[in-house]
């Protein structure tokens, strides 16, 4: 009965910290100039297609994740800007994918090696990019400096 007991015990306090995690979950970080632009521009494209509702063009994308390789060497701070870029990228950033905020992975890392443990990061994640021949291809079209689908 004790075991049964402290399950339901452990159950209870597994299911109020996963309700608190999920309420505690931060505000998504404004979205900067760049990305507003970008938005603006490709209003009216349609975006289901986009892998994972992460559209790499919607970030400056100073970590060059576009021309990243596994030959790259990276480093903590190519890491911090690449999740920079994957949450300003992101339309809705999923929470099993991007569940920090910049602050809370920066926060994270130190605690870490405070308490003597080299962090170690692993992005794996799936996004799209514009591809840069559409309106040579016919797929999209500028129009009074905002793109569409289809041809003119």
């Amino acid at each position: 009965m004790k075991h049964f007991t402290l399950s339901l015990l452990a159950l209870g306090l597994s299911l109020t910290t996963a309700a608190q995690a999920q309420q505690a979950r931060p505000a998504p970080e404004p979205l900067d100039d760049f990305t507003l632009l970008v938005d603006s521009l490709t209003q009216h494209l349609n975006k289901s297609k986009v892998p994972a509702g992460i559209l790499y063009d919607r970030a400056q994308g100073l970590s060059g994740l576009g021309t990243f390789t596994a030959s790259v060497p990276s480093s903590g701070t190519h890491f911090q800007q690449s999740y920079l870029d994957l949450t300003s990228a992101a339309y809705a950033p999923p929470a099993s994918l991007l569940p920090h905020t910049q602050r809370q992975l920066s926060d994270l890392a130190e605690g870490q090696l405070r308490a003597g443990r080299l962090p170690i990061g692993v992005l794996d994640a799936r996004f799209g990019v514009l591809d840069t021949l559409a309106t040579d291809r016919g797929n999209i079209y500028e129009s009074g400096g905002l793109y569409y689908e289809g041809c003119c």
